[in-house]
């Protein structure tokens, strides 16, 4: 078996570029080394077929200190391939995240945007959850277990308008709205 570094990674289009594939860079961000783990695991096809998916994902992978900021899009149809700066918070479960997005690039779930009637459209949403669970399976990551509470902060004092992404992958169980 070929033993796949960051350095391949990086080459073959699957390291969010402004991101060095250097130990010493690697060692600080759980979700890097959550995406090495799960990029050197994987089978020779299934990395093939990442590697292929790749080009239709434009990685984002904000610094952690990041609070925001104004995200060009310079190709067209990709979709973004989003890991939250959250994910150096809950790093139990960061693996598993990582793993769940990869697992998306891996399927194909890729949404589409019609002009003329102004909307987004692609495959159904719970049936890419499902084929996801399947695919984490196979590939030695189902969930093993769930986190039991996140504070979800809001310094407006208004009911937020949507869960974190998080929530929307089904791999928590509860959360609690703490009103500042």
């Amino acid at each position: 078996m070929l033993v796949r570094t960051p350095e391949i990674f990086y080459k073959d289009g699957l390291w969010p570029v402004e991101y060095e594939p250097k130990s010493k860079v690697i060692n600080k961000s759980e979700r890097l080394k959550a995406l090495v783990e799960v990029l050197s695991s994987i089978s020779e096809f299934d990395y093939y077929v990442l590697k292929k998916n790749i080009k239709n994902v434009q990685w984002y992978v904000p610094e952690k200190e990041r609070m925001g900021e104004v995200f060009p899009i310079w190709y067209g149809k990709k979709s973004i391939l989003y890991l939250s700066p959250y994910l150096e918070i809950f790093n139990d479960q960061t693996l598993e995240f990582v793993a769940h997005e990869l697992a998306h690039v891996y399927l194909g779930h890729f949404y589409n945007y019609d002009k003329k009637k102004k909307v987004f459209f692609g495959p159904p949403h719970e049936m890419t959850e499902k084929q996801v669970a399947f695919q984490l399976k196979k590939w030695g990551f189902s969930k093993k277990k769930k986190s039991k509470i996140i504070l979800r902060l809001n310094l407006t004092n208004k009911k937020p308008q949507s869960p974190l992404p998080e929530v929307a992958l089904g791999l928590i169980e509860e959360t609690q709205t703490v009103f500042i």
